[in-house]
């Protein structure tokens, strides 16, 4: 699997038709469907997954609707370098700090706050599949990670 190709202008879904189906992923999720049903949706169109997959599961719904790359912001710091000799990574755990960059590169959706949402107090499905009487776009969970650390070192 190719990595982003976040310098190259395409973001990370530049590969062909991966941004639609992003977008069509959020379009579904904010019209209050389930990451269960978007999937299902998803596979009964044939259309592939990022992987190259015919069948889609919730769990890659869920993942694609919290990554923050998808709105073109960054969060930096994920993993780091335990021992730089053996270049043993780790998962960051709140050992080193972690920074959200809003902005660092074209977005190929919309901000949560940009789209319109149904009325608040009308019952939503969120990430989970669960329903509650947020938003969805507050259930967007590529909007949600702000500045996990404000310190600048």
């Amino acid at each position: 699997m190719e990595k982003c190709k976040i310098n190259s202008g395409e973001g990370c879904a530049g590969r062909s038709g991966e941004a639609e189906t992003v977008r069509l992923i959020y379009r579904l999720f904010m019209q209050r469907q389930t990451p269960y049903t978007i999937a299902k949706y998803l596979t009964d169109r044939n259309i592939p997954t990022p992987t190259g997959k015919e069948t889609w599961r919730h769990r890659t719904v869920e993942n694609i609707l919290s990554n923050e790359k998808y709105k073109g912001d960054a969060r930096l710091q994920k993993c780091y370098t335990v021992d730089f000799l053996s270049k043993k990574r780790k998962a960051n755990e709140g050992e080193v700090p972690q920074y959200y960059v809003e902005g660092s590169y074209d977005a190929i959706i919309e901000p949560a706050g940009n789209i319109s949402a149904p009325k608040s107090g009308t019952p939503t499905a969120s990430i989970s599949g669960r329903y509650d009487s947020a938003t969805p776009s507050s259930k967007v969970i590529a909007g949600v990670p702000r500045p996990i650390c404000t310190s600048s070192g």
